[in-house]
Formats: C-alpha cells, sequence, structure tokens
C-alpha cells in the first residue's frame, strides 16, 4: 500500500472532525484572546494544522521495512503488536491501537532498547492511535536532524510551515506550550557527537517551557540518558516464539510469493540454532529475507551471524530514509569486524 494521502482519507475523515472540535479549535481560541495576529487569522491557523495533522498520519501509518525496499508499507499490515516494561516497580502494557492510557498517566516516557527492537514502530503506532483516538496531536521528531543551528522548536516549525504562508514561531509556541500535543522523540542516539550537549539542553529546556504536554522519548542504550531522569524508562520485551511466526505471517501479505508455513517448518526443526533471532523483529524479518534468496536457514549459527552482523551495521540504519550513522569510533565495517 502506499504512502499516499488519499490511501488514508478514509480514516483521517473519521476522527478530524473530533480533533478539530475538541483539540484544535479551543487552542488556538485560547492563543486568540491572548495575542491577536496580525499576519494570520484563526481560519488560515486552523486550516495549517489540519493539513499538517493530514500529513502527520499519512508519514505515521507508511514504514519502511527491510524485507520490502522501496516500498512504502502501512504500518497496521505490518505491526506485531510489542509489550513495554518497567524493571521497578515490574509492569508491563501491551502497546495494540486502543491502549494508550498510560500516556497520560506517565506523562514523560522513555523506550529504551537494542537495535531492531521496534522503538520507532512503536512511536508511530503511538502516534496513529492517539490521534484516531482523539487523545491529542503527536509531533515526530527525527532527533539526528537537530543542531546548534536547528532547534527542537524550529523543527515543529518546519514541519507545520504551510506553502502558502509564514507561520510565526512565537505564535506555534503560543499554542504548543497550552498542551494537547504528544512530542515523540526518535532516535536519541542518533544526535551527532558535535551537537549531543547543545540538543540535549534545547530539548530540556523545551520540556520545561511547554510542560503540559506528553512526551516519549525512544533511544538505544546511551550513556547520556540519565540527563532525562524525570522520564519512565520502559523496554521492549522481546518477541514471544508466536509473536515471531505471526510477523512472519504478516510479510507474505506483501510477496508474491508466500514463504511462511515453509520457513516456519523450517524453523521448527532447527529451533535452538535461531530462537534467539526470532526475539528481535529486525532479526525476524532478516531471517526471513534471508529465507525468500537462499529457501534456507544458514546451516552454521556463524553464517547467519555475520548476515546480523553487517544488517545491524548498515541495513537497519538505511531503512530510515536513507540515514547513515556516524561511528564514534571512525571504524569502517570491516576494521570493526576485524576487531
Amino acid at each position: 500500500m502506499n504512502g499516499d494521502l488519499q490511501t488514508y482519507l478514509p480514516i483521517i475523515n473519521i476522527f478530524l472532525p473530533i480533533i478539530i472540535d475538541e483539540i484544535l479549535r479551543p487552542l488556538i481560541k485560547r492563543v486568540s484572546v491572548i495575542n491577536k495576529h496580525k499576519d494570520l487569522n484563526d481560519k488560515q491557523i486552523e486550516a495549517a494544522f489540519i493539513e499538517y495533522i493530514k500529513r502527520t498520519y499519512t508519514k505515521l501509518s507508511s514504514m519502511n521495512v527491510l524485507v520490502f525496499p522501496n516500498q512504502q508499507i502501512n504500518i497496521k499490515n505490518i505491526y506485531q503488536p510489542l509489550t513495554i516494561y518497567e524493571r521497578r516497580p515490574k509492569e508491563s502494557i501491551k502497546i495494540e491501537l486502543a491502549n494508550t492510557d498510560f500516556i497520560p498517566t506517565y506523562k514523560k516516557v522513555l523506550f529504551s532498547d537494542a537495535a531492531g527492537m521496534g522503538k520507532s514502530t512503536l512511536l508511530k503506532w503511538i502516534g496513529i492511535s492517539l490521534l484516531e483516538n482523539h487523545l491529542s496531536i503527536p509531533i515526530l521528531i527525527e532527533l539526528r536532524r537537530l543542531s546548534n543551528n536547528n532547534t527542537l522548536l524550529d523543527e515543529i516549525l518546519h514541519q507545520l510551515q504551510p506553502i502558502d504562508c509564514e507561520f510565526d514561531k512565537s505564535l506555534l509556541f503560543q499554542i504548543i506550550e497550552k498542551g494537547k500535543f504528544t512530542i515523540l522523540l526518535d532516535g536519541f542516539d542518533e544526535i551527532p557527537y558535535d551537537y549531543r550537549e547543545a540538543v540535549v539542553q534545547n530539548i530540556k529546556d523545551f520540556i520545561n517551557k511547554a510542560g503540559n504536554n506528553w512526551y516519549i522519548l525512544a533511544s538505544r542504550p546511551d550513556a547520556t540518558l540519565p540527563a532525562f531522569g524525570e522520564f519512565r524508562r520502559f523496554y521492549i520485551a522481546p518477541l514471544t516464539k508466536d509473536d515471531a511466526y505471526n510477523l512472519i505471517k504478516k510479510y507474505d501479505t506483501f510477496n508474491k510469493n508466500a514463504f511462511s508455513s515453509e520457513l516456519i517448518e523450517k524453523i521448527e526443526g532447527q529451533y535452538s540454532q535461531v530462537r534467539e533471532f526470532l526475539r528481535n523483529p529486525f532479526l525476524v524479518s532478516l531471517l526471513y529475507k534471508a529465507y525468500t534468496f537462499n529457501k534456507d536457514i544458514p546451516s552454521k549459527k556463524c553464517s547467519f551471524y555475520d548476515e546480523v552482523y553487517t544488517a545491524l551495521y548498515k541495513y537497519h540504519d538505511l531503512t530510515k530514509d536513507g540515514y547513515i550513522r556516524r561511528k564514534k569510533s571512525n571504524l569502517n565495517i570491516s576494521l570493526i569486524h576485524r576487531l
């Protein structure tokens, strides 16, 4: 399914009128009372946000998957519900479409886990859930885009800026600070090292000034994360065996040839060899992709490890609009392999 606005309009037209009446117009009205705008009237502001919501829902609903390069997949056709959990106190939450109650409860949430566990997918799923349940307006920020010269507010303005008029930054912040937004901060570990300190301070300042909103931060484990001590930290539970098999079956939806049944049968015969890879959604996709080429599971674990190593070094990041991660060590794949 294409990541085209027309594809998603039937769903957008269901929740959008409620978002406008219950969230958008009251926000704009509250700002209008405080500050009369010279350049933009309330209808223009509302129109800008409506177009933003349509674009955002389309973006959140479309995703790249390693198994199917150069295709925009509808997240609802590929998402296998993930479970998040806290270590202390022990609590687990299965993230399905209607289950977003934990966000207003905790207000600031951190998802921290290894590569390929589904953090970015989870943020997108939460974003469309918030819109469809008309709880909040999500703003997805890819943190690698921030720098000393591009702040969090600059990036939000860039996303909201209408083509036909100039949106004032101070007016935008006045609207956002009133609340009813969920800021989805994706890829903290992808912030360039040269800008990390400045970006962290900018994010913290923004949260302090716009504290009426909800914030969700996603990152691989990172030494800088303690700076966000007010966030409730959750981890992503590994997939169960049934979860992994369900995900494999979903891949068949986009494949001309259905491989899931024979692949699952092969896995059952060599389960101990690959069970650790079935716990990670990205590695499940890699196993499926490898099978479509070879029609077999690598007979030696080292062979599959080599494929996994290459994928985690390079291919996983390339599913994020061609993002190339800068390696802090400055070592290329061959040198890291030797190390």
